[in-house]
This record gives C-alpha cells, sequence and structure tokens, in this order.
C-alpha cells in the first residue's frame, strides 16, 4: 500500500489583500508612535508649570508687565549730556569744533562752535586734536565749559557731503551776497534763507566765519531731526555711524532711541539753537 501523499495548504490570498493587511499593521504602529509621544511630550509640558496652569498664566502676566515698564523706561530721556561735532578738511587738518549741549530736561539742543584756533589751557584745540585726534578733545572741552563731554562724531569734508546728500537739502541763512572766488572752489549766493545742497553746504561751511559755522551746524541739526526724517531715524543712524568717525555705539543709540523719536516729533524742526558761550551748568541739571 502505498503512503499517502501531504498535500500543502495553499493561501489564495490576493495581491491586494495582502497590502490591505501591511496597511492595517502600519497604521495601527504610527497611531501608537503618536499616541506615546504626544503623551510625553504633555508631561513635560505639565512638569514644567509644576502640573499646575495657573503657573503659565502667572508667568505670561509678568512678562507683559516686565515687557511694559521696559517701554515706559525706554521713552524717558532726561538729563544733561554733552556731544562734539568735529569738523576736518580732507587732509585731517581741525576746521572747526560744534560743543553741543544737549539739555533733555529742558528739551533743548544749545551750539556753541569753537574754531581750531580756540586756546585750552596750553594748547589749542588744534594742538589737541593733531596729537590724539577727537576723543582728545573731550577732556578739554569738558573742563573749560563744566558740561560732561562723552562723546564724538567727526566729519571730514568728504563724509560731511554724504551726511547732507542723505539727510536732504539744508536751509541755512545767509547774513549777506556772497560772491566768492579761491583758489579751492567758487560761491556764489544769495542774501537770506537759502536751501543749500550738500556741496553747496560744505563751501559754504569752509567759506563762513565762526558764527556762520556755528548757524550752518544748529541747521544741520534741525534738518536732521525733523518730523518727515522719524520714520527713517534708524537708517539716518546706521548711515551716519557708518560714514564718519565716532565713538557713539549702537548700544548707546538703542537706549534713546525710542524717547529721541518723541523728541523729535514734539520738537520738530526747532530742536538745536545757537548759543554764544556754554550755559550755565547747575548742579540740577548735572545730576
Amino acid at each position: 500500500m502505498k503512503p499517502k501523499k501531504k498535500i500543502r495548504n495553499l493561501d489564495f490570498s490576493s495581491e491586494k489583500q495582502a497590502k490591505q493587511k501591511k496597511m492595517r499593521s502600519f497604521i495601527i504602529a504610527f497611531s501608537s508612535f503618536v499616541i506615546i509621544l504626544g503623551t510625553i511630550s504633555v508631561f513635560i509640558f505639565m512638569k514644567s508649570v509644576d502640573f499646575n496652569l495657573n503657573n503659565l498664566v502667572q508667568s505670561t502676566t509678568v512678562s507683559d508687565e516686565s515687557t511694559s515698564d521696559l517701554t515706559t523706561a525706554s521713552y524717558a530721556l532726561s538729563g544733561r549730556v554733552g556731544i562734539l561735532l568735529v569738523f576736518t578738511d580732507d587732509s585731517g587738518e581741525l576746521i572747526s569744533v560744534s560743543a553741543l549741549d544737549c539739555n533733555m530736561d529742558i528739551k533743548c539742543i544749545s551750539v556753541v562752535q569753537l574754531p581750531a584756533e580756540t586756546s585750552v589751557g596750553s594748547d589749542s584745540l588744534k594742538a589737541i586734536y593733531q596729537k590724539g585726534g577727537a576723543a582728545a578733545l573731550e577732556k578739554p572741552l569738558t573742563d573749560i565749559s563744566g558740561l560732561s563731554f562723552t562723546k564724538y562724531i567727526k566729519m571730514s569734508q568728504t563724509q560731511l557731503k554724504k551726511v547732507v546728500s542723505k539727510i536732504g537739502d539744508v536751509t541755512v541763512r545767509i547774513p549777506s551776497d556772497i560772491n566768492y572766488k579761491g583758489a579751492d572752489f567758487s560761491l556764489l549766493l544769495d542774501a537770506g534763507n537759502q536751501n543749500l545742497t550738500s556741496d553747496l553746504f560744505c563751501k559754504y561751511f569752509l567759506y563762513a566765519d565762526n558764527s556762520g559755522k556755528r548757524d550752518a551746524a544748529v541747521s544741520l541739526l534741525n534738518a536732521l531731526m525733523t518730523a518727515k526724517n522719524v520714520t527713517a531715524q534708524d537708517t539716518l543712524f546706521n548711515f551716519i555711524m557708518n560714514n564718519t568717525d565716532t565713538d557713539i555705539s549702537v548700544v548707546d543709540y538703542s537706549k534713546v532711541s525710542s524717547a529721541l523719536t518723541l523728541f523729535v516729533q514734539e520738537k520738530s524742526g526747532n530742536v538745536a539753537s545757537a548759543a554764544n558761550e556754554f550755559p550755565e551748568v547747575t548742579k540740577k541739571n548735572e545730576k
């Protein structure tokens, strides 16, 4: 008698059914992974707030209050500080210095113009500048004025021309008709208020006497600090910092930028005025 052959069970499942089984297995595995990951994330979040959602609300409130305090503080602009505008020719020789008395307690910037030959102790400003540069002018001018000059902006004629071009035409009062022809340049201007381009402004600044230079510096500051320039204030600051020599940093500017915006909006076009000498510095203003 011949032994019976073992008959193998055949799987007649279609290929489509096999793919469906694999897909169900994948979906189950992926869903399990998402659930486990979500559970872990919720646990970590709850632990970060000590399993108390009130801590999250309190933290947000404190953050909002801190931001409000910082915003309020940033608009506080007070006290008195001195800034020097140092003007040179393109060869590096000192022309003149505009000493700015920035008294924010009374919201006023007074400009005292100092010729390069001004004596400070045993030296002139020109000699001091030649020895130590613009930074060397801060201490001697602090000593003779009683103001604290701690910052400067130095501009050559080329740099000044760039700054004026960025700001736009500057209106300067010309005291009398000018018909000048020199070795370096010529200048023809009528008396009265004149809108000076960057080229004319620089020529007039070289030509003018000390009071004329002072009035030109005042006009430059007033042109810079106008309402139309408020929206471009940060751009103007960056341009001036990148196109002049200065010890004013981005950090210095950021501390007062918000308050400066309000100051400009309030005093637009009338922030600076001419002064013949340094105003008396009182103890109240020094605080």
